[in-house]
């Protein structure tokens, strides 16, 4: 008994050490999850080049995905700058539906996003990590 007081992992039952429970694995769930920042930016200040040298600048961002079928749909606002030009009024955008690909328990990838493609992390069951194309992270909290 003394050695298990000596080990917080454990609990104790009957005079019996027992190890503890692991936390429980975060799951990707049904449901829309909505970009909350990217770094150290937030919506509307998120920018990114895109592969025609426009810069874009994200207002709002949403992913919103059905799990028993592998898919998504993205939508948001962007305004899109073209190199030389003033920002252009922002604009609604969607993506999809698009199949994502399971890769373990807690992680997936996204073949397009409006940034790329994306490599996705669960951090909890209703927070999500993106890491796209240009290793940028962008957060999304499910809604």
């Amino acid at each position: 008994m003394a050695a298990c007081l000596g080990a917080s992992a454990f609990a104790t039952f009957g005079g019996a050490c027992l190890p503890s429970s692991p936390p429980p694995v975060p799951v990707l769930h049904d449901g829309r999850y909505v970009l909350v920042s990217a770094g150290a930016q937030t919506p509307p200040q998120i920018t990114f080049t895109d592969s025609a040298a426009r810069r874009v600048r994200v207002l709002a961002d949403t992913l919103q995905f059905l799990t028993n079928f592998h898919t998504y749909i993205e939508r948001g606002e962007v305004a899109i700058t073209p190199a030389g030009s003033p920002e252009q009024a922002p604009s609604r955008i969607a993506l999809g539906p698009d199949d994502y690909t399971p890769t373990t328990a807690t992680t997936f990838d996204l073949p397009v996003t409006l940034a790329g493609a994306a490599h996705g992390t669960m951090l909890s069951d209703t927070m999500m990590d993106l890491r796209m194309s240009d290793g940028s992270h962008w957060t999304y909290t499910l809604r």
